[in-house]
């Protein structure tokens, strides 16, 4: 049976932290280490970690000081002895047979990397995030994949690696969306990929989440355009699909202009003519949908309607999804870490 070493990032999230713990040392796998990466300022979360780690040696207290995300994964990497790494946040929790799951669809395909699906967890609802199909990819399929966002995307979390693929890999420091990068380089050193249609992984949603800020945003369609170039590279059959889904990511940012009150013509207007310039590119894609395009179309050319729309279908869907909240101030955080625009 080999061993799985769990990377568990912990930072604020002391209200969550024990139920996120408990599902990983309930694990149907039983063998596998649970290394625990904890801010050393979140003394709350310290205490529970330390009171369960009592009861479990298979816990791994990594004291952090909080350096940036990225160096906490690095040392998490460096510390885990497992032949087969996972991610889990310490805000989210599991499935009790998630890391079996994840054990036996890699074996069993003789794979380098296998997936599980999602729920987007709310207070009031779990929502699940993926089609009902098993897949067995190349590189290629699962750069289709991501680029579809149907199944699975570039999150750490879904996933479990074998410990070879971060030979030579680690996580860049000062910038965020770095989870994006690597899982991308890992994708592709992967060989075979199976994706397995099983919902295991409860992804907390929080509205002052670190995903849920406007610098964020801003990285994460700077990750996508490097990921993109990567993908053009390696898959150049998918150029329109990558038109596509630069469409929707370019859209996307003038949404959360909108959502942060910073919309204006002057401020979108790199957005505005990239979708301009590119929507009929993206028609040439197999998996366009007419959807899309009336909204790229709308958005570039009636932004203000468009933003009232948005507006509009945010507030409808937080009056339908009860979010949780982290207390965390993340855009602090990313200024003391030296993460810009």
């Amino acid at each position: 049976m080999k061993k799985v070493s769990i990377i568990v990032l912990i930072c604020n999230v002391s209200n969550y932290v024990r139920q996120c713990l408990l599902s990983l040392m309930n694990q149907t796998y039983k063998n596998i280490e649970i290394v625990a990466v904890i801010g050393k300022s979140d003394t709350k979360s310290m205490a529970i970690c330390e009171e369960l780690a009592k009861t479990d040696d298979r816990i791994v207290l990594l004291p952090d000081e909080q350096k940036g995300i990225s160096e906490s994964r690095n040392m998490g990497v460096r510390a885990a002895t497992g032949d087969y790494i996972a991610f889990v946040d310490g805000d989210d929790y599991v499935d009790v047979n998630m890391i079996e799951t994840l054990v036996t669809g890699l074996e069993s395909e003789d794979a380098d990397i296998s997936v599980i699906g999602k729920y987007y967890y709310y207070k009031n609802k779990s929502e699940a995030a993926h089609k009902d199909k098993k897949l067995i990819l190349d590189v290629c399929g699962s750069m289709e994949e991501i680029l579809l966002g149907e199944n699975f995307f570039l999150h750490l979390w879904d996933k479990l690696y074998k410990r070879e693929l971060f030979n030579g890999v680690s996580f860049r420091t000062g910038v965020a969306c770095e989870d994006r990068l690597v899982c991308t380089e890992l994708l592709m050193k992967s060989k075979k990929t199976v994706f397995i249609p099983k919902t295991l992984y409860y992804f907390r949603q929080s509205l002052d989440s670190c995903s849920k800020i406007y610098i964020n945003a801003v990285s994460s369609l700077k990750a996508d355009i490097e990921i993109c170039e990567k993908i053009i590279e390696m898959c150049p059959n998918l150029n329109y699909e990558v038109e596509l889904f630069l469409i929707k990511e370019y859209v996307s940012m003038v949404q959360t202009s909108f959502l942060y009150e910073c919309f204006s013509k002057e401020h979108d207007k790199e957005y505005l003519d990239y979708i301009k310039k590119h929507v009929f590119k993206a028609l040439k894609s197999k998996h366009v949908y007419k959807g899309i395009i009336i909204k790229a179309l709308w958005c570039a050319y009636f932004p203000k309607s468009f933003g009232k729309y948005t507006l509009k279908r945010r507030q409808e869907f937080l009056d339908t999804h009860e979010h949780f909240s982290s207390g965390t101030d993340w855009s602090k955080i990313f200024e003391e870490q030296g993460i810009k625009n």
